[in-house]
C-alpha cells in the first residue's frame, strides 16, 4: 500500500481465503506474501495491461 493508504484490516475469514486461493507460495506451500504485497502485485499486472491497451489504442488511428 502507499504511505497515504490506511493499512487495511482483515477478518480471520478474508486472511484464510486469501492464504488459501490468493498469495503467492513456495514449492513447500509457504507464503511469499501478504496483503500488501498482493495487492500491489494485482495492480502491477492491471497497469501493464492497461499500458498495452494504450499501445495498442495509438496504433489503431
Amino acid at each position: 500500500m502507499t504511505k497515504d493508504m490506511p493499512k487495511q484490516a482483515l477478518t480471520d475469514t478474508a486472511e484464510t481465503v486469501l492464504e488459501r486461493r490468493y498469495y503467492l507460495k513456495d514449492r513447500e506451500g509457504n507464503l511469499l506474501e501478504n496483503w500488501e504485497t498482493l495487492c500491489r502485485r494485482v495492480s502491477e499486472a492491471v497497469a501493464a495491461v492497461d499500458s498495452e491497451m494504450e499501445d495498442y489504442e495509438s496504433l489503431k488511428d
